[in-house]
């Protein structure tokens, strides 16, 4: 059980450092290729490369590049999806008997029962084929959207690889290049369709 909780713990420490590293880079820095980080070269760049071709093919549609890259993301994500969504209704399942236990050892500090509630912990877990690596689903899934709302930031950004193939930023009446900091786009100021709708495909 301890050797499950540090391999546990240093995996999601794994994933608190990528998506640390990927949070801290400049939004209002436009995506230079030849100037990119670790991050921007694994995840940014090619997600920026993706919107970059199809907004082409689209007239240089900043939002057609985001629906279809976001479409694309979302079902390279989808696997790790499903299994965080599985994982959290069998916990929601296991939830009443897992009180059960913890209420059977409430107050019941000494090394054996705490052992006794640890053992019946993890019958309930498996009982309900619990893993804990699948705890670590909803980290895998951070930095890729993590970047994936990078490049709608940054891709436009004059001096950027890539700004020249979405100069065409209207969305239903509303200049993405404006709502780049998202303001207009969770649904601010007018255009509250338009920002809402962009929310969703986005988000």
């Amino acid at each position: 059980m301890k050797n499950h909780k540090k391999v546990l713990s240093l995996f999601v420490l794994a994933g608190l450092l990528v998506f640390l590293s990927g949070c801290s880079g400049d939004i209002t820095k436009p995506i230079v290729v030849s100037e990119g980080n670790w991050f921007e070269w694994i995840l940014v760049i090619p997600i920026a490369w993706v919107m970059s071709f199809f907004a082409q093919l689209l007239n240089n549609s900043f939002a057609m590049g985001i629906i279809i890259t976001t479409i694309i993301v979302r079902t390279i994500a989808w696997p790790i999806y499903a299994k965080s969504n599985d994982l959290s209704i069998k916990m929601a399942v296991a939830q009443p008997e897992m009180q059960r236990v913890q209420a059977k050892y409430a107050g019941r500090k000494d090394p054996e029962s705490q052992q006794k509630m640890q053992m019946e912990t993890m019958a309930v877990y498996k009982k309900y084929g619990i893993n804990f690596m699948g705890c670590l689903m909803p980290f895998l899934q951070m930095p890729l959207f993590l970047a994936m709302y990078q490049v709608v930031q940054r891709i436009w950004i004059t001096g950027g690889t890539y700004a020249d193939s979405v100069t065409n930023k209207m969305f239903l009446g509303i200049n993405l290049e404006n709502a780049g900091n998202f303001g207009a786009i969770v649904g601010q100021g007018k255009g509250d369709l338009a920002g809402w709708i962009l929310a969703i495909i986005v988000g």
